[in-house]
């Protein structure tokens, strides 16, 4: 990868000095909403679009009753309305629903079918990940013994941000679930970092499905907005919900660790590193081939652990989107996405557009 310059930068983990880039050009004439990715899900049948409107009412639903009483929430209630669309029943039918797309090529192709059934292939393997699966074993916390440093109250609340963010996703990709809600995510309304940082500031700790606790450790040197509306901060969260999803997945130790800073003249640089174990680092230089960015195309690498690569790949498109972009390679060689491993890390990092701060005087 060939960054745009070299510059000293202020993250603590052994990156080479020269890896990140020090200038990002937008070439958007305006700037991007977080759209452009959506889809109607046909694909799966009525069947399957009626789990998806159940998982999505359910989280709606939760965040609702909590906002309409948020001074003094029925935790009781909320946590039985949360356990119905996280139990493992329910789970199931969530993680089948890849099983019902028809079966086509390897998703590499120029085809329309090809582009399509990548796409949903992408919608759903972030419907079942991301916020979702953090909510899914917060709430299994919430039902059974607690680990030591996590309270209750901080557990109760994490899952209620992390039900508005997640509903938040799927009306992102999914707006015939609720057209109305979708209208209202476009209305200007400039978010703050703590939209997308909140929930993992909130809880410090992470756990993690195979048991124990990730640690969290979020730095960031960036005081500006982030982003114009509801639907673009969805668009974010999909891209950093994917790369604390796999940093998470993949931590060989804690922590994991957070960096947000500006990169003139107005980007904004989420940078997600996990410490790696050897196995996985032996992975990524063979699957790779001495080129991280193959990670960020679809499809092409593969996943590890099972998976398909779709997230990293969600992450390229929504930066291309949102920079204006034509495709991955340009986005790889010029510095606004990159991955690096090394000395016992792994490191994925994106970039998005900072949002300009409001005129003198309002």
């Amino acid at each position: 990868m060939s960054p745009t310059a070299p510059t000293p930068h202020p993250t603590t983990l052994p990156l080479p000095g020269d890896l990140l880039p020090r200038r990002l050009e937008n070439h958007r004439v305006h700037r991007y909403r977080g759209d452009g990715f959506e889809w109607d899900a046909h694909e799966i049948g009525e069947e399957g679009r009626a789990v998806l409107l159940e998982l999505y009412r359910g989280l709606e639903e939760t965040y609702r009753s909590w906002r309409e009483r948020r001074a003094d929430p029925d935790w009781p209630v909320l946590e039985a309305r949360i356990r119905r669309i996280t139990d493992r029943a329910f789970v199931a039918r969530i993680e089948a629903l890849a099983e019902r797309l028809p079966t086509a090529g390897d998703g590499t192709g120029d085809s329309l079918e090809d582009v399509r059934l990548l796409r949903a292939g992408k919608v759903l393997h972030d419907v079942r990940g991301g916020a979702f699966t953090s909510l899914v074993v917060y709430t299994r916390f919430l039902s059974g013994d607690l680990f030591p440093g996590l309270s209750r109250e901080d557990l109760r609340m994490a899952t209620v941000l992390l039900a508005r963010d997640h509903a938040k996703m799927m009306r992102n990709a999914l707006p015939w679930l609720d057209p109305p809600e979708r209208l209202r995510d476009l209305e200007e309304r400039p978010h703050a970092l703590d939209a997308v940082l909140a929930k993992w500031i909130s809880t410090e700790r992470m756990p993690v499905e195979a048991g124990g606790l990730v640690s969290v450790e979020v730095v960031s040197s960036y005081e500006g907005r982030l982003a114009s509306c509801c639907l673009e901060v969805s668009a974010l969260e999909r891209v950093v919900s994917n790369l604390l999803a796999n940093a998470v997945r993949f931590a060989a130790a804690s922590p994991v660790r957070v960096e947000v800073d500006p990169v003139e003249p107005d980007a904004v640089r989420w940078l997600v590193a996990n410490r790696a174990s050897p196995e996985d680092l032996n992975w990524l230089h063979s699957r790779c081939d001495g080129e991280p960015g193959r990670l960020f195309r679809s499809r092409v690498s593969g996943g590890r652990a099972g998976g398909q690569g779709l997230g990293l790949a969600t992450c390229a498109d929504f930066v291309c989107a949102a920079f204006g972009l034509p495709g991955v390679d340009q986005a790889v060689r010029d510095g606004y996405l990159g991955a690096w491993w090394g000395d016992g890390w792994f490191a994925a990092w994106v970039h998005w557009p900072a949002f300009p701060p409001p005129p003198e005087g309002r």
